[in-house]
Protein backbone atom coordinates (compact mmCIF):
# COMPACT_ATOMS: atom_id res chain seq x y z
CA UNK A 1 0.00 0.00 0.00
CA UNK A 2 2.51 2.10 0.73
CA UNK A 3 3.93 2.14 -2.82
CA UNK A 4 0.43 2.91 -3.73
CA UNK A 5 0.44 6.06 -1.84
CA UNK A 6 3.75 6.79 -2.89
CA UNK A 7 2.62 6.79 -6.58
CA UNK A 8 0.21 9.01 -5.93
CA UNK A 9 1.12 11.67 -3.53
CA UNK A 10 4.29 11.90 -6.09
CA UNK A 11 4.68 15.67 -8.00
CA UNK A 12 6.97 15.01 -10.35
CA UNK A 13 3.97 14.53 -13.10
CA UNK A 14 1.71 17.12 -11.58
CA UNK A 15 1.48 19.51 -14.33
CA UNK A 16 0.96 16.39 -17.05
CA UNK A 17 -1.79 14.98 -14.84
CA UNK A 18 -3.35 18.44 -13.99
CA UNK A 19 -3.85 18.78 -17.73
CA UNK A 20 -4.96 15.18 -18.09
CA UNK A 21 -7.64 15.77 -15.25
CA UNK A 22 -9.10 18.97 -16.31
CA UNK A 23 -9.21 18.53 -20.66
CA UNK A 24 -11.96 15.20 -20.28
CA UNK A 25 -14.53 17.05 -18.12
CA UNK A 26 -13.96 19.70 -20.28
CA UNK A 27 -13.69 18.51 -23.53
CA UNK A 28 -16.70 16.10 -22.80
CA UNK A 29 -18.74 19.26 -21.43
CA UNK A 30 -18.07 21.05 -24.19
CA UNK A 31 -19.01 18.09 -26.81
CA UNK A 32 -21.97 17.11 -25.20
CA UNK A 33 -23.51 20.49 -24.77
CA UNK A 34 -22.08 23.03 -26.66
CA UNK A 35 -20.35 22.15 -29.94
CA UNK A 36 -21.14 18.97 -31.61
CA UNK A 37 -17.63 17.70 -32.44
CA UNK A 38 -17.37 15.46 -35.38
CA UNK A 39 -16.37 12.00 -34.75
CA UNK A 40 -12.65 12.50 -35.60
CA UNK A 41 -11.93 14.49 -33.39
CA UNK A 42 -13.38 12.24 -30.67
CA UNK A 43 -11.23 9.72 -31.86
CA UNK A 44 -8.04 12.21 -31.68
CA UNK A 45 -8.84 13.47 -28.01
CA UNK A 46 -8.73 9.97 -26.63
CA UNK A 47 -5.79 9.06 -28.77
CA UNK A 48 -3.75 12.31 -27.08
CA UNK A 49 -4.63 10.50 -23.59
CA UNK A 50 -2.80 7.13 -24.76
CA UNK A 51 -0.14 9.20 -26.13
CA UNK A 52 0.20 10.89 -22.64
CA UNK A 53 1.11 7.57 -21.09
CA UNK A 54 4.65 8.37 -22.37
CA UNK A 55 5.00 11.35 -19.74
CA UNK A 56 4.50 8.39 -17.16
CA UNK A 57 6.52 6.04 -17.44
CA UNK A 58 8.24 6.17 -14.29
CA UNK A 59 5.33 6.04 -12.18
CA UNK A 60 2.76 3.88 -13.86
CA UNK A 61 4.93 0.39 -14.76
CA UNK A 62 5.57 -0.58 -11.43
CA UNK A 63 8.77 -3.14 -11.29
CA UNK A 64 10.01 -5.93 -13.29
CA UNK A 65 7.55 -8.49 -14.25
CA UNK A 66 8.01 -12.49 -15.47
CA UNK A 67 6.33 -13.83 -18.05
CA UNK A 68 4.58 -15.46 -16.19
CA UNK A 69 3.25 -12.10 -14.35
CA UNK A 70 2.53 -10.52 -17.93
CA UNK A 71 0.53 -13.54 -18.42
CA UNK A 72 -1.64 -13.20 -15.08
CA UNK A 73 -1.27 -9.49 -16.22
CA UNK A 74 -2.14 -8.79 -19.78
CA UNK A 75 -3.83 -11.79 -20.90
CA UNK A 76 -6.07 -13.83 -17.63
CA UNK A 77 -7.20 -10.04 -15.51
CA UNK A 78 -8.23 -8.60 -18.49
CA UNK A 79 -10.19 -11.84 -20.40
CA UNK A 80 -11.87 -12.72 -16.81
CA UNK A 81 -12.16 -9.67 -14.18
CA UNK A 82 -14.80 -7.71 -16.49
CA UNK A 83 -16.89 -10.45 -15.65
CA UNK A 84 -16.70 -10.67 -11.46
CA UNK A 85 -17.04 -6.36 -12.42
CA UNK A 86 -20.26 -6.97 -14.04
CA UNK A 87 -21.49 -9.19 -11.12
CA UNK A 88 -19.79 -6.60 -8.80
CA UNK A 89 -22.05 -3.61 -10.43
CA UNK A 90 -25.43 -5.49 -10.95
CA UNK A 91 -25.51 -6.48 -7.67
CA UNK A 92 -24.83 -3.63 -5.87
CA UNK A 93 -26.72 -1.36 -8.05
CA UNK A 94 -30.06 -3.74 -7.36
CA UNK A 95 -30.03 -2.60 -3.91
CA UNK A 96 -29.58 1.30 -4.81
CA UNK A 97 -31.26 2.14 -7.82
CA UNK A 98 -33.97 1.45 -9.89
CA UNK A 99 -33.38 1.51 -13.14
CA UNK A 100 -31.23 -1.38 -14.38
CA UNK A 101 -30.52 -0.09 -17.50
CA UNK A 102 -29.38 3.96 -16.78
CA UNK A 103 -27.58 4.18 -19.71
CA UNK A 104 -31.14 3.06 -22.01
CA UNK A 105 -28.75 0.61 -24.28
CA UNK A 106 -30.43 -0.97 -27.06
CA UNK A 107 -31.56 -4.57 -26.67
CA UNK A 108 -29.17 -5.43 -30.24
CA UNK A 109 -27.38 -4.03 -32.22
CA UNK A 110 -26.18 -4.93 -36.21
CA UNK A 111 -22.94 -5.87 -37.31
CA UNK A 112 -21.99 -2.26 -38.82
CA UNK A 113 -22.93 -1.04 -34.98
CA UNK A 114 -20.61 -3.51 -33.31
CA UNK A 115 -17.65 -1.91 -35.32
CA UNK A 116 -18.42 1.60 -34.20
CA UNK A 117 -18.84 0.33 -30.65
CA UNK A 118 -15.19 -1.89 -31.11
CA UNK A 119 -13.65 1.38 -32.16
CA UNK A 120 -15.03 3.42 -28.99
CA UNK A 121 -14.30 0.21 -26.60
CA UNK A 122 -10.62 0.46 -27.01
CA UNK A 123 -10.45 4.78 -27.30
CA UNK A 124 -12.22 4.14 -24.24
CA UNK A 125 -9.50 1.65 -22.06
CA UNK A 126 -7.95 5.76 -21.78
CA UNK A 127 -9.96 6.65 -19.49
CA UNK A 128 -7.81 4.89 -17.07
CA UNK A 129 -5.23 7.40 -17.44
CA UNK A 130 -7.45 9.95 -16.97
CA UNK A 131 -8.07 7.95 -13.71
CA UNK A 132 -4.55 7.90 -13.14
CA UNK A 133 -4.11 11.85 -13.16
CA UNK A 134 -7.57 12.43 -11.49
CA UNK A 135 -6.61 9.93 -8.01
CA UNK A 136 -2.91 11.78 -8.65
CA UNK A 137 -4.55 15.47 -8.58
CA UNK A 138 -6.93 14.87 -5.90
CA UNK A 139 -3.98 13.15 -3.28
CA UNK A 140 -1.97 16.38 -3.99
CA UNK A 141 -5.18 18.67 -3.15
CA UNK A 142 -5.66 16.49 0.20
CA UNK A 143 -2.24 15.99 1.65
CA UNK A 144 -1.94 19.36 3.19
CA UNK A 145 -4.81 18.15 5.13
CA UNK A 146 -3.43 16.01 8.44
CA UNK A 147 -4.89 13.13 7.42
CA UNK A 148 -3.46 9.65 7.04
CA UNK A 149 -1.39 8.81 3.80
CA UNK A 150 -4.37 5.92 3.25
CA UNK A 151 -7.04 7.95 4.23
CA UNK A 152 -6.20 10.27 1.38
CA UNK A 153 -5.36 7.61 -1.37
CA UNK A 154 -9.07 6.14 -0.34
CA UNK A 155 -11.19 9.92 -0.58
CA UNK A 156 -9.43 10.39 -4.11
CA UNK A 157 -10.27 6.93 -5.23
CA UNK A 158 -13.94 7.59 -4.28
CA UNK A 159 -13.87 11.36 -5.56
CA UNK A 160 -12.31 9.59 -9.14
CA UNK A 161 -14.86 7.37 -9.75
CA UNK A 162 -18.00 9.67 -8.88
CA UNK A 163 -16.24 11.94 -11.72
CA UNK A 164 -16.22 9.21 -13.78
CA UNK A 165 -19.78 8.38 -13.28
CA UNK A 166 -21.16 11.85 -13.27
CA UNK A 167 -19.41 12.25 -16.59
CA UNK A 168 -20.62 9.79 -18.11
CA UNK A 169 -24.31 11.53 -17.30
CA UNK A 170 -23.33 13.80 -20.53
CA UNK A 171 -22.90 10.73 -22.66
CA UNK A 172 -26.35 9.40 -21.92
CA UNK A 173 -28.70 12.11 -21.08
CA UNK A 174 -29.26 15.63 -21.56
CA UNK A 175 -29.21 17.05 -18.19
CA UNK A 176 -26.31 17.66 -15.98
CA UNK A 177 -26.89 14.74 -13.59
CA UNK A 178 -28.58 11.50 -13.38
CA UNK A 179 -27.99 9.68 -10.23
CA UNK A 180 -28.56 6.27 -11.73
CA UNK A 181 -26.27 6.89 -14.09
CA UNK A 182 -23.48 8.29 -12.11
CA UNK A 183 -24.09 5.81 -9.17
CA UNK A 184 -23.25 2.81 -11.34
CA UNK A 185 -20.57 4.37 -13.14
CA UNK A 186 -19.29 5.36 -10.11
CA UNK A 187 -19.53 1.35 -8.51
CA UNK A 188 -17.55 0.51 -12.03
CA UNK A 189 -15.02 3.11 -11.45
CA UNK A 190 -14.12 1.64 -8.12
CA UNK A 191 -13.84 -1.31 -9.36
CA UNK A 192 -11.15 -0.44 -11.50
CA UNK A 193 -9.40 1.99 -9.14
CA UNK A 194 -9.24 -1.05 -7.02
CA UNK A 195 -7.85 -3.27 -9.94
CA UNK A 196 -5.23 -1.11 -9.73
CA UNK A 197 -4.17 -0.97 -6.32
CA UNK A 198 -4.24 -4.69 -6.52
CA UNK A 199 -2.04 -5.05 -9.83
CA UNK A 200 0.19 -1.70 -9.83
CA UNK A 201 -0.12 -1.55 -13.35
CA UNK A 202 -1.65 0.45 -15.59
CA UNK A 203 -2.15 -1.23 -18.54
CA UNK A 204 -3.65 -4.07 -16.80
CA UNK A 205 -6.38 -1.68 -15.88
CA UNK A 206 -6.53 -0.34 -19.44
CA UNK A 207 -7.03 -4.14 -21.33
CA UNK A 208 -9.86 -5.03 -18.65
CA UNK A 209 -11.45 -1.62 -19.02
CA UNK A 210 -11.47 -2.42 -22.91
CA UNK A 211 -12.23 -5.43 -22.55
CA UNK A 212 -15.22 -5.09 -20.48
CA UNK A 213 -16.80 -2.37 -22.94
CA UNK A 214 -15.97 -5.24 -25.56
CA UNK A 215 -18.19 -7.88 -23.83
CA UNK A 216 -21.16 -5.07 -23.37
CA UNK A 217 -20.67 -4.41 -27.22
CA UNK A 218 -20.90 -8.36 -27.88
CA UNK A 219 -23.78 -9.33 -25.16
CA UNK A 220 -25.55 -6.44 -27.60
CA UNK A 221 -24.75 -8.33 -30.78
CA UNK A 222 -24.96 -12.31 -30.21
CA UNK A 223 -25.75 -13.29 -26.44
CA UNK A 224 -24.24 -17.02 -27.49
CA UNK A 225 -20.63 -14.94 -27.31
CA UNK A 226 -20.71 -13.51 -24.28
CA UNK A 227 -22.06 -16.54 -22.97
CA UNK A 228 -19.01 -18.54 -23.60
CA UNK A 229 -17.05 -15.58 -22.47
CA UNK A 230 -18.90 -15.52 -19.31
CA UNK A 231 -18.72 -19.27 -18.32
CA UNK A 232 -14.80 -19.72 -19.71
CA UNK A 233 -14.04 -16.77 -17.24
CA UNK A 234 -16.17 -18.12 -14.05
CA UNK A 235 -14.08 -21.06 -14.58
CA UNK A 236 -10.68 -19.05 -14.75
CA UNK A 237 -11.73 -17.21 -11.31
CA UNK A 238 -12.62 -20.62 -9.76
CA UNK A 239 -9.49 -22.37 -10.87
CA UNK A 240 -7.55 -19.25 -9.42
CA UNK A 241 -9.49 -18.70 -6.10
CA UNK A 242 -8.96 -22.15 -5.57
CA UNK A 243 -5.40 -22.11 -6.40
CA UNK A 244 -5.14 -19.56 -3.55
CA UNK A 245 -7.18 -20.87 -1.22
CA UNK A 246 -5.16 -24.06 -1.67
CA UNK A 247 -1.44 -21.86 -1.03
CA UNK A 248 -3.17 -20.08 2.20
CA UNK A 249 -4.85 -23.70 3.92
CA UNK A 250 -0.78 -24.93 3.40
CA UNK A 251 0.64 -21.78 5.30
CA UNK A 252 -2.19 -22.14 7.89
CA UNK A 253 -0.88 -26.08 8.59
CA UNK A 254 2.55 -24.81 8.59
CA UNK A 255 2.16 -22.77 11.45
Amino acid sequence: MNLITDIFLNRKNLIVNLLIFLSLPIYIIIRERFIDFSNVYYCIFFTCLYFSVLFQKAHIYIGKTTAKQKLFNYVIIPFSVPVLFNVIVNFVTSYIIKDQNPQELPSAINSNELFLDLISDFLAGSEEIWRFAAINVICLMLSSLALKRNVILTIAVILSSFLFGWLHTFNYTVGWFDYNITITLMILGLCFGLLFIITKNIWTVIITHIMFDVSTSLSLYNMNLILIWRLASLLILGIIGFYYLEKTVKRLFKR
